[in-house]
């Protein structure tokens, strides 16, 4: 059974802000300023935690896929490089490290 969850919710967690901080423009089309997540998302893409997937969009609906939340977590973490060659069939070659990151240091 697979489990999705949304860009919006990892987000709110991760962020650890307040959903009631005040947002006056987030800088996304798809993110209204009054929009529950405005603040987390506000906070993650300035700490470059996630980035944005359009020029104007952020796709807060959007499920992160396993490549996608490894990025995140990688990120979090300060980006250590790990030392490994395991492949994985639904990872690209761009997401592939943090992957292994995940793995390696037992994430997953």
């Amino acid at each position: 059974m697979s489990k999705l969850v949304s860009a919006a919710i990892i987000a709110a967690v991760i962020s650890n802000v307040p959903v009631s901080a005040a947002v006056v423009d987030t800088g996304f089309d798809d993110v209204s300023a009054d929009a529950w997540y405005a603040s987390s998302i506000e906070y993650i893409t300035e700490t470059g935690i996630m980035r944005r997937t359009d020029v104007t969009k952020f796709s807060p609906d959007e499920a992160l896929s396993r490549e996608l939340f490894s990025m995140v977590l990688f990120r979090m973490s300060g980006s250590d490089v790990v030392e490994t060659d395991i492949e994985f069939d639904d990872v690209s070659a761009d997401g592939i490290e943090t992957v292994r990151y995940g793995l390696l240091k037992t994430v997953f």
